[in-house]
């Protein structure tokens, strides 16, 4: 199992942090392997994540498809309806509906 989590620390710094597990102690004799591949794997996200933060500094309008950026358009629903709800003193209502995504990367 993995998990990787990327946390704010400055308005123009994220701090990843990627852990990995597993049950079956013979696995161990791939660390390093695993240990390599998940470094080059993160070193190109990280490089992405440069570009890109490079690019949305000209606030270029987001271009969001496909489920795999279902967690994105949800994020920006949610906070335009915070926004606009705080802005006409109503309560919030949650603008989304309850689903299942489904995808493979």
């Amino acid at each position: 199992c993995g998990l990787t989590v990327c946390t704010p620390i400055s308005p123009n710094s994220t701090m990843t942090t990627h852990i990995m597990w597993w049950s079956m102690r013979w696995a161990n004799i791939f660390k390093p392997v695993i240990k390599h591949f998940s470094k080059t794997f993160l070193g190109q996200d990280q490089k992405a994540f440069i570009r890109q933060s490079k690019g949305l500094s000209w606030n270029p309008p987001l271009r969001l498809t496909g489920q795999p950026d279902q967690q994105a358009k949800w994020y920006f629903r949610i906070k335009n309806e915070w926004i606009r709800s705080s802005e006409a003193g109503r309560p919030f209502k949650n603008p989304l509906k309850k689903t299942t995504l489904r995808w493979r990367t």
